[in-house]
């Protein structure tokens, strides 16, 4: 498990179990060589399927898996989340692939609402908190719900 899952995988565990589950959406990151991140950031992980597979403790089958190949999430799962007026958005990296996602909600008309105790980043707390605190001024208070959602132990 990446630095930072740990602090989160038994969360989302057991937020996904008591999250509707025709909501449950996930993206998977695949890195690829030649990708920016490989040629400016030197960063060659997520290439392989044991670093791209999808977490069996929070994947619930059957839900839609989208897999996009930078931070922002793929169309496709952009055009399925028309349907919502609000999101909530969990996982991993706050600093990273999540902020990419709740600001390409927010510019798509989809209020996100993020899930601050169910994400991390792979960086360190500090990076969740220095995430978080963009978001929040990006977004607003309404939209950085933090501590634990009631009913998901």
């Amino acid at each position: 498990m990446r630095k930072g899952a740990d602090l989160v995988v038994p969360a989302i565990a057991a937020l996904v179990k008591f999250w509707p589950q025709e909501s449950l959406y996930y993206l998977k990151y695949k890195n690829y060589p030649g990708s920016l991140f490989t040629k400016h950031l030197d960063w060659h992980k997520f290439m392989t399927s044991d670093q791209i597979s999808l977490v069996p403790e929070v994947y619930v089958e059957g839900a839609p898996v989208f897999d996009h190949f930078g931070y922002h999430p793929p169309p496709e799962l952009m055009a399925t989340l028309k349907k919502y007026k609000t999101v909530g958005i969990c996982g991993l990296d706050t600093d990273a692939c999540v902020m990419a996602a709740v600001f390409a909600l927010w510019d798509a008309e989809i209020r996100p609402i993020i899930l601050s105790e169910y994400c991390a980043s792979s960086g360190g707390v500090q990076f969740h908190q220095a995430a978080l605190d963009l978001m929040l001024r990006q977004f607003g208070a309404q939209s950085v719900l933090r501590g634990k959602i009631q009913g998901a132990a």
